[in-house]
């Protein structure tokens, strides 16, 4: 019968760390072995940023000469990562040519089943990847079952199926990064450049589990050096983020490119793992950047976000061992106690369905404000300036010291009564059963009517549809003033404040000229 391998505690788990170093790769297993370490010390290590894959299909290594099970996707990544060389990294890269056979990964390196340790160690990750030599990004490996559920579009691609991914189409996806240097395009490359299949290849790269993944923008947030490798292949993370700027905003080059391409390609999942350019000092701020991320354990919506906060506010500890309800409570609760603000009801949407206070946010939902309203109302860069900011309905919540939650959970402020909510229309998501990613109008128009058909009902004047008016007779209604600036979220220019009619004449240009919808 084969011995499993089992952990010794770490000594002081605050700030040490273990390490595996791979021993030896045969057709068999991988050997490893397990050493301890302090955190900052001058052992060079390599951490792994990867997805665990299917937990149910585990595959044996050993470690210390024991067994051990890991996914089938860390066991793929554990052979290719000795025999990787890193030859293509700049020069200015090349002492760290030499293969550091030190790694740290999760699922091995901290004991997963001992809650205690899974607590210390997650505080330190930051740390550990920001003190790692290099990180190293496993996409996985030429061919991966998930590529087989991407289907292209044969109007566009001239195809539907991409051939199975292999060692050369690997190849091409990373020649086509690797050779993107601004003003580096040349007439050699251009067959380069006009190959469908390279970009397909890329597009495929893109669609990866590993871009969905929330603990990858900490853990590439820290990194000194990141590298992308995807079998036997490798390339600095900054070569794919040059060429994805470049997809997402195509400028003027002496050179054919398919642009047409583009917007199909995915390259928006790259940029969602960096959070470059969100405010690092506001919670919120980062949630909603990250909101389409996806972890297993539902707390990990706030956990594998501390690292990247930057001034300590994070209002909650790392503990597993608390429920996801009470750690949103009490996280919901500490930022309104700390900041004096309300700014946490910006991210509710039917939090009570799932057993939460209505005042709470539910990161495991859609967020509660769309993007501009957002940033009209926490002072963010998208925001032209602080004075923009005219939404701040909690201004006076710190001169109310009366605010508790009650043995029901609700929460008691003290406030001003300004309106009642009388009817809820549909949610306005349009990226929701969508079948054209570069045209959002016919979507647009459907939520803009059903809100419309609804306000009309609750507010009636006249007996006729908004549509109907001449926007050149007055007095215009009030209901379709309050109508469209409600729409327009307040965006009107000062001279038009005491002249109501070009608002209203704006909104229904802009809503009319709208493309009707396709048959």
């Amino acid at each position: 019968m084969e011995e499993q391998f089992r952990y010794d505690p770490l000594g002081r788990p605050f700030d040490q760390v273990r390490l595996l170093k791979i021993i030896n790769v045969t057709t068999e297993t991988v050997h490893c072995e397990l050493l301890t370490a302090d955190l900052g010390s001058t052992k060079a290590y390599t951490a792994l940023s990867y997805t665990w894959g299917d937990e149910s299909i585990k595959v044996r290594i050993k470690v210390n000469g024991k067994s051990f099970y890991v996914t089938a996707n860390l066991e793929k990544a554990l052979r290719r990562l000795p025999s990787t060389r890193f030859p293509n990294l700049l020069s200015a890269y090349s002492l760290l040519s030499e293969d550091l056979c030190l790694y740290w990964i999760d699922a091995v390196c901290i004991n997963q089943d001992d809650v205690e340790e899974r607590n210390q160690q997650i505080q330190w990750m930051k740390n550990i990847y920001r003190l790692a030599e290099k990180v190293v990004i496993w996409l996985g490996d030429d061919h991966e079952t998930e590529d087989d559920a991407h289907w292209f579009r044969q109007e566009l691609w001239g195809f539907q199926r991409l051939q199975r991914g292999d060692a050369e189409s690997t190849a091409l996806a990373m020649e086509l990064i690797r050779n993107f240097h601004f003003p580096g395009f040349s007439e050699r490359n251009e067959n380069l450049w006009s190959d469908i299949g390279s970009w397909a290849a890329l597009a495929r790269l893109f669609k990866r589990s590993w871009f969905e993944r929330l603990w990858v923008i900490q853990e590439l947030e820290m990194a000194k050096i990141a590298i992308i490798q995807c079998g036997k292949h490798d390339i600095p993370w900054l070569n794919l983020v040059a060429i994805v700027r470049m997809i997402l905003r195509p400028p003027a080059l002496p050179i054919k490119l398919p642009r047409r391409l583009f917007p199909y390609m995915g390259a928006e999942r790259v940029q969602n793992v960096a959070v470059q350019g969100t405010d690092r000092t506001n919670v919120l701020a980062i949630l909603r950047q990250t909101r389409a991320a996806k972890c297993k354990d539902p707390r990990d919506k706030l956990y594998a976000i501390s690292g990247v906060i930057t001034n300590g506010a994070i209002d909650f500890r790392i503990d597993y061992r608390i429920t996801v309800e009470s750690l949103y409570s009490n996280w919901a609760w500490e930022r309104i106690q700390r900041t004096n603000r309300l700014d946490v009801l910006s991210a509710c949407a039917d939090s009570a369905e799932n057993g939460l206070p209505s005042w709470v946010p539910d990161l495991r939902k859609t967020w509660g404000s769309d993007r501009p309203l957002f940033c009209m109302t926490h002072s963010l860069p998208e925001a032209q300036n602080s004075q923009n900011i005219k939404y701040n309905a909690d201004y006076m919540i710190k001169q109310s010291r009366k605010r508790r939650i009650d043995d029901a959970g609700r929460l008691h402020i003290k406030g001003h009564r300004v309106g009642r909510i009388s009817a809820i229309g549909v949610i306005g998501d349009v990226t929701q059963k969508i079948t054209d990613p570069t045209d959002l109008k016919e979507g647009i128009l459907a939520i803009i009517h059903a809100w419309e058909k609804m306000f009309y009902q609750e507010n009636p004047w006249s007996g006729q549809p908004a549509r109907s008016f001449d926007v050149d007779s007055f007095p215009i209604p009030r209901i379709a003033i309050v109508f469209a600036k409600t729409i327009l979220r307040g965006y009107v220019r000062w001279s038009d404040e005491k002249s109501p009619a070009p608002l209203v004449e704006r909104f229904h240009a802009w809503l009319w000229n709208l493309p009707a919808r396709k048959n």
